[in-house]
């Protein structure tokens, strides 16, 4: 088995490796993995006071000549199994067999490890399962998370679907609106020629402009903007008017919602994500993953 490490050894040839261990098999997978599946922390920064966790998956192809790409979730602040079990890794959870406290894991046939070679990492620090070891080195910004992750990587290929410019970004959601039918030929056109291409740095004295992209919003404001063939959704049950990440909402949200019967449950994709609170907040499945004890 050695061999099949050694593109991620030869990885970290360079960073001292806080501890790393093989996983073999996972709390709702039946049986071993079928793949090469490695996790780890790597201390980065001043003093190692950074402590980055990866997970590590061997390609099912040809591991010695496959790419080596990091996955960085975005957010930022989401953890890496968001594009591990949502996305683009090997595994993904059975959701016709998962219950309320058994969430049931099985194979994903498009992987993009069967052609590659993907870390998966937790960054920034406070992501996921990575941590500090002082409250100073959880004070990031872009700059420093670039800087550490960085570190981390020191070679090999970044994938990703970045935020380039936020202005840019927004900007292109007019044109994208219009190609997909979501905004009328004649509203984009208006749009485009009353406010000269710039959607967002508009002119307060331009009515024309303004009114052109109140009726664009209009367009827009019922779709999911992730994915526009899925409905908006929230996390939290209808019974809350917004939308607050504590512990005891989630936990009442996650029995209202996979408590249900399969049929009668109205699907949205943020729902699956609560299979994954469940899954990773099992100490048997941090006892897997070798997660650092609290």
């Amino acid at each position: 088995m050695l061999h099949l490490l050694l593109p991620l050894l030869l990885f970290f040839s360079g960073v001292r490796r806080s501890r790393s261990a093989i996983v073999e098999s996972l709390p709702g997978f039946p049986g071993h993995l079928p793949f090469i599946l490695e996790t780890g922390y790597v201390g980065v920064g001043e003093l190692e006071e950074v402590q980055l966790f990866y997970y590590f998956i061997e390609s099912e192809r040809s591991p010695e000549d496959d790419p080596l790409l990091l996955w960085l979730t975005g957010g930022p602040g989401c953890s890496a199994l968001s594009g591990l079990l949502f996305e683009i890794g090997p595994l993904q959870f059975d959701y016709s067999n998962s219950s309320e406290n058994r969430p049931v894991l099985k194979l994903n046939s498009y992987s993009w490890t069967k052609i590659a070679k993907i870390i998966f990492l937790d960054a920034p620090v406070g992501t996921g399962f990575s941590y500090a070891t002082t409250w100073r080195a959880y004070n990031n910004s872009d700059m420093s998370s670039a800087a550490q992750s960085y570190e981390f990587l020191r070679k090999g290929y970044v994938l990703g679907n970045p935020v380039t410019c936020e202005a840019k970004d927004i900007s292109q959601r007019i044109p994208f609106g219009h190609k997909t039918a979501l905004v009328s030929d004649e509203l984009y056109e208006s749009t485009k020629k009353d406010c000269n291409g710039d959607y967002v740095n508009v002119d307060p004295t331009n009515g024309a402009c303004l009114t052109d992209l109140e009726m664009v919003s209009r367009c827009l404001e019922k779709i999911f903007l992730g994915q526009i063939l899925e409905p908006i959704c929230s996390v939290i049950s209808p019974n809350h008017t917004r939308l607050k990440w504590s512990r005891s909402i989630l936990d009442e949200t996650i029995i209202n919602i996979v408590s249900m019967p399969q049929q009668s449950r109205p699907w949205c994709r943020s729902y699956n994500y609560l299979y994954s609170y469940i899954w990773a907040n099992d100490r048997n499945v941090q006892e897997a993953l070798h997660i650092r004890e609290v």
